[in-house]
């Protein structure tokens, strides 16, 4: 479960002192969550102590426990951090929440604990060098694990955009002309019309979205699913399209064919370290560090379904399940997940006459890190004295 603080795929609100900039990048590995964009700070040299900040407003975070936020720097990167003085960056939340900013090598999600936090109302980033940089950042979320629907969201937005990248405007069908309150419509094509369809009706600046209940060759009827059983606007030749559902939990409401169905919820230990094992994941300018009990590693085994039945349209759907895979990532709550694809997909011919659903079925593993234990803040060390005592003896002489 997320909450979003600033997805940062726009460059207003943003400042910065004499010289800085701000910029959006398209590239799609410096880009978390699937999200059109992502910032790109300019840091001019000498801008050490010098904040770059945008005001957020009050957002409310009681009950999350961390802030998320993906980073990468393309001159100020270092593996190694322990102490503040080996950071290039801070960050502040709020008026009291200050961090350092780890910039690793590769573009990654950075995470803050923020147990017991009630707000926070600003992103500012202040170099602590004089360097030249280009910072970027990305997906600033306040969260609160919620597995495995995390996860399976995440596989839904993936499976989304690779529909929407692949079949934007759904497959054509024909087009239609109706009044307002129509209760049905006949289009000038019925090709892949079925039960538990669904469909899209664009035209003159509006759009809608129907799920087919019934059908015969003098018109179509529809279920109170999406946008309900009547037309909300009138139209005259707009485009009919079959859409392309991505959908998870489906037996709680009427089937949707042609759909991915996403499934999954059984999970499997995979704990490779110690379970008393600390991890810091955050660190304040004074050496003070947000510590937790090594995260719980599971592999969450997550089923995707292709279901269609005109083979056609089956073929097309597993295309768009099959570009997803092809990442071998997820983004679950604005972290980047590995997804190995172990398995090859599955087939599944109808074999009895009840059972009219061609599907494709791939099956992916996906490893999380699930919270056992709260953050627990450890002051910083300002003083340490370590006393030797060192005692001298009598050496004896030994006549062999």
């Amino acid at each position: 479960m997320k909450l979003v603080l600033d997805q940062l795929t726009a460059t207003v609100g943003w400042s910065g002192p004499a010289g800085s900039g701000f910029t959006i990048n398209q590239h799609p590995d410096y880009i978390a969550e699937y999200l059109p964009g992502s910032l790109i700070i300019h840091i001019p040299a000498g801008s050490a102590g010098q904040a770059f900040t945008e005001s957020l407003g009050t957002i409310d975070i009681t009950g999350y426990g961390e802030v998320v936020l993906s980073v990468w720097s393309r001159e100020r990167r270092r593996v190694n951090v322990n102490k503040p003085s080996d950071y290039f960056y801070e960050i502040q939340f709020d008026a009291t929440h200050q961090f350092m900013l780890p910039t690793n090598l590769n573009f990654e999600s950075v995470t803050f604990g923020a147990n017991g936090w009630t707000s926070v109302d600003r992103i500012t980033i202040t170099p602590t060098t004089n360097a030249e940089d280009w910072l970027i950042i990305s997906g600033c979320y306040a969260l609160y694990d919620d597995l495995p629907l995390d996860m399976i969201q995440g596989v839904q937005m993936g499976i989304q955009q690779a529909v929407a990248t692949l079949i934007p405007n759904g497959l054509p069908i024909g087009t239609v002309s109706c009044l307002a309150g129509a209760s049905s419509i006949a289009p000038s094509s019925f090709r892949y019309i079925d039960r538990g369809a669904v469909v899209t009706v664009t035209g003159g600046g509006h759009s809608e979205t129907h799920q087919v209940e019934r059908f015969d060759e003098t018109g179509i009827w529809f279920t109170s699913m999406y946008d309900g059983p009547k037309m909300l606007w009138p139209y005259t030749a707009a485009a009919f399209a079959l859409f392309i559902p991505v959908v998870y939990g489906t037996m709680e409401k009427e089937a949707v064919l042609p759909a991915i169905s996403i499934w999954g919820m059984a999970s499997s230990d995979n704990q490779d370290t110690q379970d008393t094992f600390i991890v810091e994941d955050s660190q304040d300018p004074t050496g003070a560090a947000s510590l937790r009990r090594m995260p719980w590693m599971q592999n969450f085994k997550i089923l995707i379904d292709c279901e269609a039945r005109q083979h056609q349209v089956l073929a097309l759907i597993s295309r768009c399940a099959r570009m997803f895979l092809a990442s071998s990532r997820v983004w679950c709550n604005a972290r980047a997940h590995e997804m190995p694809y172990p398995s090859p997909a599955v087939y599944v011919e109808p074999d009895e006459a009840v059972v009219q659903i061609p599907k494709l079925q791939y099956e992916v593993e996906i490893e999380v890190h699930e919270e056992r234990a709260l953050r627990t803040w450890a002051p910083a060390i300002t003083t340490e004295v370590l006393t030797y005592t060192q005692k001298l003896g009598t050496l004896g002489t030994v006549i062999p």
